[in-house]
């Protein structure tokens, strides 16, 4: 057995945070939160030392990408 070196599948696959309807605010506070982050690169900092060296690994710029299709999303989840 072998890791594929030319191709990579893309399965949209969404994370969430989930809270209490009781706590809208917390939802908005999150929600702004994980915004700014993208904003001033802090998300992509966290992502880069975490996973970094191993989406490096998968040399992502050489393959060809087969985007896949998840038909179990709603129309709201999707860029």
């Amino acid at each position: 057995m072998a890791i594929e070196q030319a191709l990579i599948i893309h399965y949209p696959f969404p994370q969430y945070f989930y809270v209490s309807r009781l706590t809208p605010r917390l939802a908005e506070r999150i929600h702004a939160g994980l915004d700014e982050m993208v904003r001033d690169g802090t998300f992509d900092r966290i992502v880069d030392k975490h996973f970094g060296a191993a989406l490096a690994d998968l040399n992502l710029e050489k393959r060809t990408v087969i985007e896949l299709e998840n038909p179990f999303l709603p129309p709201w989840a999707h860029d």
